[in-house]
């Protein structure tokens, strides 16, 4: 699966890969599924399972995804939600099972979430100053959690 954008001055269509972008693919794909079900079935699930393949592809070593925002909570956040709408579960999914733990190895003292845009730059798990949380993250990674 691959997210496409438009080059500056060329015109160029560039194909550049992403967790995010490609679960969103996933996620359209899997709709599209339930509301045309007879409508080029092998192609489509083709396309699901080379996505769902990169999705466990792109899953680091230890265990996060993430490739651009405050990415390490966001990015699981992306993985997780395609993995469940082709019906991974936590007990059926050790790439799911390893996000979910994760997720909960950044859970702070407050049981809230904080990631730092420095994860991004430093491309390590940094929390935000004075380990607060965050809402949104917080957010992200309770979506995640109940989902999994």
């Amino acid at each position: 699966m691959v997210a496409f954008q438009l080059g500056s001055r060329e015109g160029l269509i560039l194909g550049l890969r992403y967790v995010e972008c490609t679960s969103c693919a996933i996620q359209g794909l899997v709709l599209f599924k339930k509301l045309h079900p007879g409508h080029r079935i092998q192609g489509i699930q083709s396309c699901i399972s080379i996505a769902v393949k990169y999705i466990h592809d792109r899953q680091t070593p230890d265990t996060k995804y993430g490739c651009w925002g405050i990415c390490y909570t966001y990015g699981t956040w992306f993985a997780v939600e395609a993995l469940v709408a082709c019906g991974k579960t936590y007990y059926n999914s050790p790439t799911l099972r390893k996000a979910y733990e994760f997720l909960l190895s950044k859970q702070l003292p407050d049981g809230g979430w904080g990631e730092s845009y420095l994860t991004s730059v430093n491309k390590e798990y940094i929390n935000l100053d004075g380990n607060r949380s965050n809402l949104v993250q917080t957010s992200w990674a309770l979506i995640s959690l109940m989902k999994a």
